[in-house]
């Protein structure tokens, strides 16, 4: 696949957190019992705002950061990932573009690919994309308004956030990609049209061990002339130790791993962009860094980039 610039990054955390302890007073459990099979210590949850409010608002902060000279109007597309969408149509994309005052000559649109879903709306957005164009790719979930707060398998696990890239498409750079779903393991992980999420831990755990390996293998050593070990890994922030287990698999120390499902919990599609945005933002990953992005969701999905920042 042709390459990408990235040009910006942004993101959105709702102002209400909600702590292990907070949870340990309604539910079984404690923070040490939260921690020790996660990593997360807290999550933030979207009170009085919408998925299309917080996304608009991650938007902002990217086109914030742009290189100087850059205007809006430079954003021919914009494509959210969501599963949580405030309404069925209009898209959270198609929000966002009326937030930021963009035209009629902007196309937007949402990807529903749950947790891969980031990674699926940025390889699309570069499909698309001519050389030296523009898109605003969105992460945005949430995910508080499809959980059962009293089921402590899942409440725990995740939390409300967005996040957005601005992206240019640079046919001199190379991305290796790669995505795929496997239908068959669709009950693993679950989220019906009317009702709150359900999943099968156990088996989402070896199939997101399972899927960083065949990403890793896939986009790292086979593909493209990019074979190096990846300086920073950027794993969909579900649980500390898939992504202990993962990069272990590869040989890989935690150390060019990034993290930040600590304060963030499983964000699903808005878990890799917020992820990206703190990690450049706090000097983890710096230009000129082999960049490998893996995530796995429901359906159940993969999706992966390996890239040069």
């Amino acid at each position: 696949m042709a390459g990408m610039n990235i040009l910006a990054t942004g993101s959105c955390l709702p102002e209400r957190t909600v702590t292990n302890e907070e949870l340990s007073h309604s539910l079984d459990t404690s923070d040490e019992w939260i921690r020790s099979r996660t990593g997360i210590a807290a999550r933030h949850i979207a009170e009085g705002q919408t998925t299309a409010g917080i996304a608009a608002q991650a938007a902002r902060c990217a086109l914030k950061k742009a290189p100087a000279g850059f205007d809006v109007s430079e954003i021919g597309l914009i494509v959210c990932a969501t599963i949580t969408p405030d309404d069925h149509t209009p898209g959270c994309a198609c929000q966002v573009q009326k937030e930021l005052g963009l035209d009629g000559s902007v196309l937007a649109f949402d990807v529903n690919g749950a947790c891969s879903g980031f990674v699926m709306a940025l390889q699309i957005a570069l499909s698309m994309l001519e050389d030296g164009q523009t898109a605003l790719v969105i992460g945005a979930e949430r995910l508080s308004s499809i959980l059962d707060w009293s089921d402590r398998s899942t409440c725990v696990l995740f939390g409300d956030g967005a996040g957005a890239l601005l992206v240019q498409k640079d046919s001199r750079r190379c991305v290796n990609a790669y995505a795929r779903t496997l239908p068959d393991k669709a009950d693993l992980l679950r989220a019906p049209a009317s009702g709150a999420i359900a999943m099968k831990g156990s088996g989402v755990f070896r199939f997101a061990v399972k899927a960083f390996s065949e990403i890793y293998e896939h986009c790292v050593e086979t593909e493209g002339p990019l074979k190096n070990r990846p300086d920073a890994v950027i794993c969909h922030q579900a649980n500390l130790r898939i992504m202990e287990k993962a990069c272990r698999s590869h040989g890989l120390g935690m150390d060019c791993c990034f993290v930040c499902l600590d304060h963030t919990g499983n964000t699903a599609g808005a878990s890799i962009p917020i992820a990206l945005d703190e990690a450049i933002s706090s000097g983890f990953l710096q230009r000129g860094m082999d960049t490998l992005l893996t995530a796995f969701g429901s359906g159940l999905s993969m999706a992966g980039l390996y890239f040069r920042y």
